[in-house]
């Protein structure tokens, strides 16, 4: 039997959870030691594969020790063979979840994808932006020079879009000025397609004090009605997006599995 572990919480907690099915309807049950909780459930067949209702339920699990203390929540498929194992887990990397736990103290996630308006309107009169993705294409290629000005095009559209995003996450971290602890930017890698295919989309996410939520909703309503890129957000969260391990963290304090 093994266990999948849900978040990683303080043992001082004071709430009745009642019964918490987690993923496969199992019962949720924790773990106290070393001063801080651990959320486990059984679990006798894990599929690696991300399913969406096994998904929602592991998030469901998360955010309803969430809403009762600050919580550390695992990446889906942290996998134990024994609960001895969890155990020691607390008590050797203790220290890290402790801290951890004290920078989050009080926080919830708040998220807002970005999708900056593209003023052009493709039409069929730009065989210059087509050619630069398919070169080996001579009737759409046309000349030397106008394969170098399609580029010049392309990168100079690349940088403004990059500028156009600066100034966005500028603005919104002017606007919510106050209000969170930290930020984060996640942009999607950028692709080389043509400007009619290409979405200029990123997400910020704040972490930011339950107690300042309503002041940070309001002040991104205002933001929204005035600000010429499309804003949409969401939240609160429990902090997913700032409890990830230093990437030179070859152990995985966090997105961890321990197998015996």
């Amino acid at each position: 039997m093994r266990y999948l572990l849900y978040c990683i919480f303080p043992s001082q907690t004071d709430f009745r959870r009642g019964t918490i099915v987690g993923v496969g309807g199992q019962p949720v049950s924790v773990i106290v030691t070393n001063g801080l909780g651990a959320a486990l459930s059984s679990i006798a067949d894990f599929n690696p594969t991300l399913e969406i209702p096994q998904i929602r339920t592991y998030q469901q699990v998360i955010e309803s020790f969430h809403r009762h203390c600050t919580v550390i929540p695992m990446r889906y498929g942290c996998l134990f063979e024994e609960k001895s194992q969890i155990v020691r887990l607390l008590e050797e990397r203790g220290g890290h979840y402790a801290t951890l736990l004290t920078e989050l103290e009080g926080c919830v996630e708040m998220g807002i994808r970005v999708l900056i308006p593209n003023s052009e309107t493709p039409t069929s009169h730009s065989p210059l932006r087509i050619s630069l993705f398919t070169p080996r294409n001579p009737d759409l290629l046309g000349s030397g020079g106008a394969y170098l000005a399609a580029r010049k095009t392309h990168y100079a559209d690349r940088e403004q879009l990059t500028g156009e995003s600066i100034a966005v996450v500028h603005r919104c971290r002017a606007t919510f000025a106050g209000l969170f602890v930290r930020y984060k930017v996640e942009c999607p890698p950028f692709r080389p397609l043509p400007s009619a295919f290409r979405i200029p989309l990123f997400s910020l996410y704040f972490l930011v004090p339950r107690s300042s939520m309503e002041t940070f909703r309001e002040a991104f309503r205002q933001l929204s009605a005035k600000e010429s890129a499309k804003l949409l957000m969401s939240g609160p969260w429990p902090p997913y997006n700032f409890v990830q391990p230093d990437q030179n963290d070859a152990q995985g304090l966090i997105n961890c599995s321990v197998k015996s």
